[in-house]
């Protein structure tokens, strides 16, 4: 990381925005400013469409650092200043702002909301250099006391240097905060959908988006009132930031840089943090997540939190560590399930080969559609068999549902797609219980099928009895509750982890357990859970519950009395 003398020394050089701007995008590329691959992705894109040439107002990137400098006694590092290059520089062939939405995703402590203070105060003063008077600012913040920041950082500069300038409120967490100012108002409130309701801004404002329910979305429509509006986003990640409408942006930026290509048009972000292979305790990997680090903070600091928290061993600490000093988001921190591990017990096995082996078949049943439409729940059937060293598992899935393609958009899951590669049988609206009959029939025949299980529910439960009475198969009952289904995710998840269990290729059950939260119970145990998802898990109910059987009845168990004597040595 650049130290303290090196930044100071490097901002005394007389250079416009574009050229900070420029510069930091070079260093970034040519690999002496750390960055993360999204970032250089980003880098990349700017240059060239610096190269290309187009509409960009210099000019008006020079005015928003100089009172930065001038008014806010804040020097912006260079990576602001990209920033801001990107938001009120680049024009598009009207004229209007080229980005409409700028992300920006870093560590906690980078000057995050100085620089939404500075943009505020900035807009509005620019509308009053124009002529105009009725420019609205909102800065939507988690909390008002994280609002009332944006105020008071303004409230200084307006106090000291501008007698036009007026603050109120901001001193009570039920009164929002107000600036006053000739060329419009700055309205700073906590982020409720009533706060967002009613707002015509021509710049948006979000603190901590990814901690925000759907007055993110409210907010969001908002722009849509005024031409030329804007949105800036800042946020350290969350747990929680794609069950939340932040994750939707987030994602989509995320897909578009992994894959080298440009986001949606008016979409852009600065997404720092560590990459996946980098070591979260290793110091020369920090700066890709705070690109203050020797300037705003120090290298000291760094290592004191992570001693503090990462060293813990607290699940908590370490989400604090990785989603606030890193910058960086798994999959694990919100509970869920890394899918690296699944990926790395994908081995396609044939059916034939398990003919004669012990087996187990767990089935989580949708209810199935209703009279106005479908659930927009799967029903899964899961084949757990034991070959003596390791279980063999692999699934079928059935939708039921009226229309699958407005099911595809509810469920947020590439239902006709699975269709068309054979993994998903579509009924009609409701569940066709004899094609369940007789895939388990064929199962059958192949494998000794010694348990039936399923959710003692609905019209499942008379079902499997009829399944007993008719066939012999033994049914066992998984109650989905913390005792059962905590267990029994405890069985199947270690199994996993240990790669004593071999899947089918199956991108059902891999988006299934991509949506999948643990929530906690009362016995320390752990339930799969959708979460806020639209989404299903009941390919990952299944194969628990086929797993916590198999486990139960004893049947995954090899002694030396059974092995071959030939291959004990003595």
């Amino acid at each position: 990381p650049p130290s303290k003398s090196t930044y100071r020394a490097s901002r005394k050089k007389p250079t416009s925005g574009l050229d900070i701007a420029d510069a930091y995008a070079k260093a970034v590329l040519d690999g002496t400013q750390p960055a993360n691959r999204r970032l250089k992705v980003l880098c990349g894109q700017y240059r060239a469409q610096r190269e290309r040439g187009g509409p960009w107002d210099a000019e008006r990137l020079d005015r928003l650092v100089g009172y930065a400098r001038d008014r806010f006694k804040w020097e912006l590092m260079p990576w602001a200043v990209m920033a801001f290059a990107l938001m009120v520089a680049w024009r598009d062939e009207v004229g209007d702002p080229a980005v409409r939405v700028m992300v920006i995703q870093v560590a906690r402590g980078a000057g995050k909301t100085s620089m939404a203070s500075i943009l505020a105060a900035w807009t509005v003063e620019e509308a009053a250099r124009a002529g105009r008077k009725n420019c609205e600012v909102v800065v939507l913040a988690t909390q008002m006391e994280k609002a009332a920041l944006v105020q008071k950082l303004i409230k200084d500069t307006f106090g000291a240097e501008d007698p036009e300038g007026e603050c109120y409120g901001g001193n009570m967490s039920t009164v929002g905060a107000l600036c006053v100012h000739p060329g419009g108002s700055i309205k700073c409130r906590p982020s409720t959908v009533k706060n967002a309701d009613g707002i015509t801004p021509q710049l948006l404002i979000c603190d901590e988006a990814a901690r925000m329910d759907e007055t993110f979305s409210r907010a969001l429509s908002s722009m849509s009132k005024v031409r030329g509006s804007q949105m800036l986003v800042v946020t350290t990640p969350d747990a929680e930031q794609f069950q939340n409408p932040y994750g939707s942006i987030i994602r989509q930026l995320e897909k578009a840089y992994d894959a080298g290509e440009r986001p949606t048009d008016g979409l852009c972000g600065m997404i720092f943090g560590i990459d996946s292979g980098d070591a979260p305790d290793d110091p020369g990997a920090w700066a890709k997540a705070h690109p203050g680090l020797g300037v705003h903070t120090t290298v000291a600091q760094y290592e004191f939190q992570k001693r503090t928290l990462l060293d813990s061993g607290n699940p908590r600490d370490r989400e604090e560590f990785f989603t606030q000093q890193l910058a960086t988001f798994t999959d694990d921190l919100a509970g869920a399930f890394p899918l690296a591990l699944l990926d790395a017990c994908v081995a396609d096995w044939d059916l034939a080969d398990a003919r004669g082996l012990p087996g187990v078949i767990g089935v989580d049943f949708s209810q199935g559609g209703w009279a106005s439409g479908s659930q927009c729940d799967l029903t899964s059937l899961n084949l757990a068999v034991w070959d003596g060293q390791r279980v063999l598992s692999r699934s079928w899935h059935y939708w039921a549902g009226n229309d699958i393609a407005s099911d595809e958009q509810r469920s947020h899951q590439p239902l006709r797609e699975w269709r068309d590669l054979g993994r998903l049988t579509v009924f009609g609206n409701t569940v066709d219980y004899s094609v369940l009959e007789r895939q388990i029939e064929a199962i059958a025949q192949t494998v000794q099928l010694k348990h039936l299980v399923a959710d003692p529910a609905g019209k499942a439960s008379a079902w499997c009895e009829s399944m007993e009475r008719k066939h012999g198969w033994s049914w066992s009952r998984a109650p989905q509750n913390v005792v059962f289904m905590g267990s029994a995710w405890a069985i199947w998840a270690d199994m996993v982890r240990g790669k004593r269990i071999q899947f089918q290729t199956d991108p059902v059950l891999r988006l299934n357990l991509a949506h999948c939260r643990l929530r906690p119970g009362d016995t320390g145990l752990h339930v799969p859970s959708k979460g806020r998802s639209a989404s299903n898990i009941d390919a990952v109910t299944a194969c628990c519950m086929a797993v916590k059987v198999m486990h139960d009845r004893e049947m995954m168990v090899e002694t030396m009395y059974s092995a071959d004597a030939s291959r004990i040595a003595f």
